[in-house]
């Protein structure tokens, strides 16, 4: 149900992994990893105020992107409980966004291989009558 084809997603999947191995080779336990993601996130944000955005759109590894938005998000959130609701929060609010569609062709054909995760939500959401995303709902232009 991705836009692109299942392929794409796995390849970025994939990459995602590679890059992950490079970056924290001879990691091996949790505070490693924090340590590690850190200097990543030092590193990329020194980075990031070099340059024109020209120059620095699109360079970041999916491994470095991560570690600059969970800094933000470590800085923004300190307590840590807190920040484990603000990302289920985000999460479920995000998944329902994406849910409600017209596409009933992709969903049912989805449906008929035995469903995927927001197919099925999907059919919930049509069986309560929510077959379309509220204004309220969307997100606002910049």
């Amino acid at each position: 149900m991705l836009p692109d084809p299942s392929y794409n997603a796995e390849q970025i999947f994939d990459t995602a992994v590679r890059q992950a191995r490079v970056h924290l080779d001879g990691c091996r336990t949790k505070a490693d990893i924090l340590d590690r993601l850190d200097k990543i996130q030092s590193k990329e944000e020194n980075y990031l105020e070099g340059g024109s955005l020209y120059e620095r759109a699109g360079s970041s590894s999916i491994i470095e992107k991560a570690a600059v938005l969970g800094g933000q998000l470590r800085a923004s959130v300190p307590d840590e409980g807190r920040r484990w609701k603000v990302l289920a929060e985000f999460w479920a609010e995000f998944i329902l966004f994406l849910a409600p569609s017209d596409n009933v062709d992709i969903h049912a054909e989805m449906l008929g291989a035995g469903g995927e995760f927001m197919t099925q939500l999907w059919a919930l959401l049509s069986h309560a009558g929510i077959l379309e995303r509220t204004a309220a709902a969307m997100p606002s232009a910049p």
